[in-house]
């Protein structure tokens, strides 16, 4: 089993929904990343029914129907004041791995960022890299497999969402390494 570890340091100590927004965001493009890219996954709609079907809640919990054991997250988070640490064991190390450059990316774009949440949610979704990596990946994916326009948007609104958790102007250093 692999873990993904990122040390989160804001500003000030997040409070409880900004800790859950920013595992949700985690979570969200980990599964978002990995049936995209994974040939297990890809031609199964199933999977993003299942996805779908659970609901894209902060605080949805448990597994993510669809995904076979070995790819499932095991999660924790513990917030210590200013720093939260997340760990995400998975079978799948290539995936965390994945997870792990994502959220490098976007600590380096971080701070160029407008404050502003649904300004740096256009600018996300604008990205050429996010683009590829993440929307354009999961819109086409949903469209293949006969999602209507508005239950695309009900992902694309999920995963951006979760990036501008991630890109938080509160957010001070980010650690993240995969075991």
């Amino acid at each position: 089993m692999a873990t993904l570890k990122l040390d989160l340091t804001a500003v000030e100590a997040p409070f409880t929904t900004q800790m859950f927004r920013y595992d949700n965001g985690l979570e969200s493009l980990y599964y978002a990343r990995l049936y995209t890219g994974d040939r297990r996954y890809a031609e199964k709609p199933e999977v993003w029914r299942r996805w779908q079907d659970r609901g894209f809640n902060i605080g949805s919990r448990g597994y993510m129907p669809g995904a076979a054991v070995t790819d499932r997250l095991r999660k924790t988070m513990h917030p210590d004041g200013k720093v939260v640490e997340y760990r995400f064991v998975s079978g799948n190390a290539a995936a965390l791995e994945d997870l792990k450059n994502l959220v490098q990316l976007l600590d380096k774009i971080r701070t160029s960022l407008p404050k502003d949440e649904q300004a740096r949610g256009k600018e996300l979704e604008k990205n050429p890299e996010l683009r590829r990596q993440v929307f354009e990946p999961v819109v086409s994916r949903l469209e293949k497999t006969g999602f209507t326009p508005p239950e695309i948007e009900d992902f694309v609104y999920a995963l951006r969402r979760g990036l501008v958790a991630l890109t938080d102007d509160e957010i001070k250093d980010v650690k993240v390494s995969v075991e």
